[in-house]
């Protein structure tokens, strides 16, 4: 499961677990906090009781800083809270960062970060440093007025170096820059995509060639747009799916929804106050939207698989801003 936490404008993010009980120093508001969510989301026992990968992602709009924090493990039945202050990486200011991805983008066997700087029409990279600091942004310009807002990492060319894919939503079109062994990344290019405002994007196999495709959520065009990896870094447009008049779907999801072992999609759909199912083939075509209408007061604007009742189906969370609410819907064995 996901936890995502949000500290505004604040330096304070980080997760340690070692073989320690439990501290008797003087109890900081800012970890009890995250232990009630914590405790409320997976239960005490199997929050202490349990190892953990904590990172913690803090994405600050307000002052254009990023600030991330990775912490790894040590198996143990005694998981210890230790609160570290980290160092912020600047980034330019006014940069409006709209998503981030991780990655070893060097292969130097550290997790690096790639965000989508709105603001300032670039991808910010950031390099993993061995005492856990990063290096300086290394922005890369996505055009002028193209506003990214959504961005993944993949091998598009099976170089084995990560390249990104980076939904430019005010000059309607995907940018893909290919990554090398430093780290480093070539001038974007660009794949037009008309009127149609991307709003955010994904990848995967989906036609079972082994090859990095993707998927982007049209909001202005109310469908869902499919390009197919050539394996050299290249792509070509496929074919479009409508997500309804006036979905304005704005996020997705990939997963193995019915277990066919080819992978689907859901949508979410802020417009029409739904979600939206494409099953997938296998080959790159999806069958038609299946919908679940939420409520005609809903708009929501984040979708995830997950198992919530381990009953081996993949169930749906959907979060909604509007109503201050996240909805669940639960997969049945029949398949409804």
């Amino acid at each position: 499961m996901k936890i995502e936490i949000d500290f505004m404008d604040t330096e304070l993010g980080s997760l340690n677990f070692d073989k320690k009980k439990k501290s008797q120093e003087t109890e900081n508001p800012n970890e009890i906090e995250i232990l009630k969510l914590l405790y409320s989301t997976f239960g005490k026992q199997n929050v202490i009781g349990c190892c953990m990968f904590g990172i913690f992602s803090i994405i600050s709009i307000i002052v254009g800083v990023l600030v991330v924090y990775f912490t790894s493990p040590d198996p143990s039945n005694v998981c210890n809270f230790d609160f570290k202050r980290t160092m912020k990486s600047s980034v330019v200011s006014d940069s409006d960062p709209r998503a981030v991805a991780l990655g070893d983008v060097n292969n130097d066997h550290l997790l690096d970060i790639v965000a989508a700087n709105s603001g300032t029409d670039t991808i910010g990279v950031f390099l993993s440093l061995s005492n856990s600091n990063f290096t300086d942004q290394q922005a890369y310009p996505t055009g002028h007025g193209s506003h990214p807002t959504s961005l993944v990492l993949t091998d598009f060319n099976n170089d084995t170096y990560l390249d990104v894919a980076v939904a430019n939503y005010g000059t309607n079109n995907i940018g893909i820059f290919l990554g090398n062994k430093t780290g480093g990344y070539a001038q974007q290019k660009n794949y037009p995509l008309n009127a149609s405002r991307p709003i955010f994007i994904v990848a995967g196999d989906f036609n079972h060639d082994n090859l990095a495709d993707i998927i982007v959520a049209s909001n202005g065009t109310y469908c869902i747009d499919i390009f197919l990896g050539n394996g050299d870094g290249t792509l070509r447009y496929y074919r479009a799916y409508s997500t309804g008049y006036d979905s304005s779907p704005v996020t997705m999801a990939v997963g193995d929804f019915n277990q066919d072992n080819s992978l689907d999609i859901a949508v979410a759909n802020s417009g029409t106050g739904s979600i939206g199912i494409f099953f997938g083939n296998g080959n790159g075509t999806f069958s038609q939207q299946t919908t679940f209408s939420i409520n005609s007061e809903s708009h929501p604007t984040y979708i995830q698989f997950g198992n919530f009742d381990q009953d081996t189906q993949i169930d749906v969370v959907v979060v909604d801003p509007t109503n201050d609410e996240v909805y669940i819907f639960l997969r049945y064995a029949n398949k409804t």
